[in-house]
């Protein structure tokens, strides 16, 4: 699926760069585990936020008018839902004490 903004489409917030730059930092000087505990969040939430917003009767279902529906469509895909369970499934297989290292 492709999925491109229009042409005035809202620039990136300064947080999701901050986010986007912390994540990168993890991918680059931590280990794996690290990494997919970072991104739990992501998963966990953009999963979360496109559910609430395809069942919201609001919401502008059509990509030609709403031009991030296809990430919405992307993070409901049945792919999208199985990698979001498996990084959440990575939480199970750290001891407690290494994710206390991980949040230091």
């Amino acid at each position: 699926m492709e999925c491109r903004l229009k042409a005035g489409a809202p620039q990136k917030l300064t947080e999701s760069i901050m986010t986007t730059s912390w994540l990168n930092e993890m991918a680059a000087t931590k280990d794996y585990f690290t990494l997919k505990v970072a991104l739990s969040p992501c998963y966990a939430g953009y999963r979360a936020f496109a559910t609430a917003l395809a069942g919201n009767p609001h919401s502008v279902k059509d990509s030609t008018l709403n031009p991030y529906w296809c990430w919405v469509e992307a993070y409901l895909s049945e792919e999208y839902g199985q990698a979001a369970v498996s990084n959440l499934g990575t939480w199970r297989l750290l001891p407690p004490v290494r994710i206390i290292e991980i949040h230091k």
